[in-house]
C-alpha cells in the first residue's frame, strides 16, 4: 500500500489539501491550524500503519530467515561436497592406483578413511537441507515474496512520514 500525500500549498489565505485518502477525500480550503491538524493526523495514521507493517514483517521473518539460511547452507554444502569428492577421488587413485596394489601406506589409508567419513557427513547435510527445502518448496517462494513486499511497504511508509514531517517544518 503506497500512500501518496498530494498537497497544493498556499492557496490564497489558507492551504488546500487535495485527495490523499488518509482523513478525507474532497478538496477543502483550510486555515493554517486546520492544515497542521490534517498533516499531524496523516502522520499519526502513517505511523500506525508503519507499526502494523513492521509487526507483520517481524512475523514473516521468523518463518523466512530459517528457510533462507537452509537455502544458503545447501549451496555452501554442495560446493564443499564437490570439492571433497574430487580430493577423495584423487587420494583414492594415488593410494590404490593400478600399479600400487601391494604397497598401501597405512597412514594414508587412515587419512582417507577419515576423509570418507567427512564426505558422508557432508552428503548427510546436503540431503537434510534438500529434505527441508522439498518440504517447504511451496511456502518458501511465498514467504520470500511477502518479505519483499513488506520491506517495500516499510520504505514507502517511512518516506511518506518523512514527507509529512518536512511539510510540517515549512
Amino acid at each position: 500500500i503506497v500512500i501518496i500525500v498530494k498537497m497544493v500549498i498556499w492557496v490564497k489565505n489558507g492551504h488546500k489539501i487535495g485527495i490523499h485518502g488518509l482523513t478525507h477525500t474532497p478538496s477543502v480550503l483550510l486555515t493554517n491550524k486546520d492544515f497542521k491538524y490534517e498533516i499531524l493526523e496523516a502522520k499519526r495514521i502513517l505511523e500506525e500503519r508503519l507499526k502494523n507493517v513492521k509487526k507483520d514483517y517481524k512475523i514473516n521473518l521468523k518463518e523466512y530467515r530459517p528457510l533462507k539460511k537452509v537455502m544458503n547452507d545447501l549451496e555452501r554444502y554442495q560446493t564443499k561436497l564437490r570439492r571433497k569428492e574430487a580430493i577423495v577421488a584423487k587420494k583414492k587413485v594415488a593410494l590404490y592406483g593400478v600399479n600400487n596394489y601391494v604397497d598401501i601406506d597405512k597412514d594414508k589409508a587412515e587419512k582417507l578413511a577419515n576423509e570418507l567419513e567427512l564426505l558422508d557427513g557432508l552428503r548427510l547435510s546436503v540431503s537434510h537441507c534438500e529434505e527441508v527445502i522439498n518440504a517447504n518448496k511451496d511456502r518458501y517462494p511465498i514467504l520470500e515474496h511477502t518479505n519483499q513486499i513488506l520491506e517495500d511497504q516499510i520504505s514507502h511508509i517511512e518516506a511518506d512520514i518523512a514527507s509529512t514531517q518536512e511539510t510540517l517544518r515549512k
